[in-house]
């Protein structure tokens, strides 16, 4: 029983990552209150935590050692993020308000 609850920790983030993208920072930034930069730092922060809620809820169902296994999840999260972070701001770039 408990593994379906750990899978829903990533469904629920992708679903929360999708909703704020395409709700909050999207219109922000066509309506110019967020700079490309700005708005790419936001999207890139809710993908790399969805990517961590992803290797969060992987740790926890294989019932791998807590420690490493979260600090993995946080250390892919990141890289993940700082990875995106320069394509997304060069499609917001690219794209037009």
């Amino acid at each position: 029983m408990i593994v379906w609850l750990w899978l829903l920790l990533p469904i629920g983030a992708l679903i929360g990552s999708r909703l704020w993208v395409t709700r909050v920072v999207v219109p922000a930034w066509r309506a110019e209150r967020l700079t490309d930069s700005t708005a790419a730092v936001l999207v890139a922060i809710s993908r790399g935590l969805t990517l961590l809620s992803m290797v969060v809820a992987a740790v926890m169902i294989a019932g791998l050692p807590p420690v490493p296994g979260l600090l993995t999840a946080a250390l892919a999260g990141l890289v993940y993020g700082l990875v995106g972070w320069r394509s997304i701001r060069a499609m917001f770039r690219t794209a037009e308000r």
